[in-house]
């Protein structure tokens, strides 16, 4: 395969807490507390194709057991990054709490060699009645903003931190943290060119369609309705029927009284992840070729477009949607599911008007699948 590039987002996986002190908080409530680890240049991410690039430019990543090398001697010298980038981070996590317990989780990030405050990605709870369950709002100052789901810096990070706060936990009862992913990015995105995946071409997963339509204020439900399609598909897969929920019951556990709605990228695979045997994050890809490596494993992806672009509109206000990305035709098109319509449920896009479309989003999609599920090779870092 020749050279391609896989610019802009970079993906570090953590599945190993080893490292993280335990402690308490002001409250008396556990939290987990990360080492300083390095944030991944964003300037520098062509690739040639291997992972061992990918490995190499993130190093805090260990694939096979988790972050075992991320204690970071802040005393090392770090190289500066370009002054005056943004960058955006967005956290996922998979957890499983006991009843009446929730998580919240905040990053903090080293900026001209000082710590920025932490700030909250959200505090989760996956029982649907639950009124712990919200983002924070009014979190913006001279070093960052979060936007419901999104952590804005400002600068781009030296350096970051990971918290995880438990509360309402139960006495005698534990918490499992499964999975935290989070992914770095420039807040446009970036594209990038590769070799399509002929395995992924004429192939079309056996999704089920769904419309958010079909449901009493199902209007906004973009999002819960393609997570109910993603989870409907593994239950098929799996023969484990729990896992398929339909969509008011999704819409009711990612639902964030804060935004407010069923959006909030991290509820969404916060749900996802909370069933056991199963991994779902945020993240953000570089090029369509990346999804059909992902058809190719049997893995549908739900995407973020614009739905103005994506019919050939121009651009308009508050216009993201998710869609579910479930092959490819032979030609190259991609073959959506798309919750937001009652008629021609799945059908094909141009390539070039899908790519257009969801690169306004930066690329976002959630990958969902069994932990255990051969997944391709992450050659960009971006997984």
């Amino acid at each position: 395969m020749p050279a391609a590039e896989g610019k802009g987002s970079r993906f570090l996986a953590i599945t190993n807490l080893g490292n993280f002190a335990v402690g308490l908080n002001e409250s008396g409530e556990p939290e987990l507390l990360s080492p300083w680890m390095r944030a991944p240049d964003l300037r520098n991410t062509s690739s040639q194709g291997t992972s061992s690039q990918a490995k190499r430019e993130n190093p805090n990543r260990d694939a096979a057991s988790g972050p075992c090398n991320l204690l970071l001697h802040l005393q090392q010298k770090v190289a500066e990054p370009a002054p005056d980038s943004p960058m955006e981070i967005i956290v996922s996590w998979n957890v499983e709490l006991p009843p009446g317990a929730l998580l919240e989780t905040a990053v903090r990030a080293r900026v001209a060699n000082r710590p920025t405050r932490f700030y909250s990605l959200g505090r989760w709870s996956a029982e649907p009645s639950s009124p712990h369950r919200h983002s924070i709002r009014d979190q913006a100052d001279a070093d960052g903003e979060v936007r419901t789901d999104v952590l804005l810096l400002h600068r781009p990070a030296r350096c970051f931190q990971l918290r995880l706060r438990f509360g309402g936990m139960p006495p005698a009862a534990t918490a499992r943290v499964k999975f935290v992913g989070l992914c770095f990015s420039p807040p446009d995105g970036a594209g990038a060119t590769a070799e399509a995946v002929p395995a992924a071409r004429g192939r079309v997963l056996d999704v089920p369609t769904r419309s958010q339509l079909s449901y009493p204020g199902g209007g906004g439900w973009c999002s819960p309705t393609s997570l109910s399609m993603l989870l409907s598909y593994w239950a098929a897969k799996l023969q484990q029927p729990d896992l398929d929920w339909d969509v008011p019951r999704v819409a009711a556990g990612v639902h964030d009284p804060q935004w407010p709605g069923t959006g909030n990228w991290a509820f969404n695979v916060a749900l996802a992840g909370s069933f056991p045997g199963m991994r779902a994050c945020v993240t953000r890809l570089a090029a369509v070729e990346e999804l059909e490596h992902w058809i190719a494993a049997g893995v549908p992806v739900a995407a973020s477009v614009s739905y103005a672009v994506l019919q050939g509109r121009a651009r308009e206000p508050d216009d993201g949607h998710l869609v579910v990305c479930v092959g490819f035709e032979q030609n190259g098109d991609v073959v959506l599911n798309d919750p937001g319509t009652t008629r021609r449920l799945r059908r094909s896009f141009s390539r070039a008007d899908f790519a257009t479309a969801w690169r306004c989003s930066g690329n976002t999609v959630y990958l969902i699948h069994p932990e255990a599920w051969p997944v391709p090779e992450n050659r960009w870092g971006h997984w």
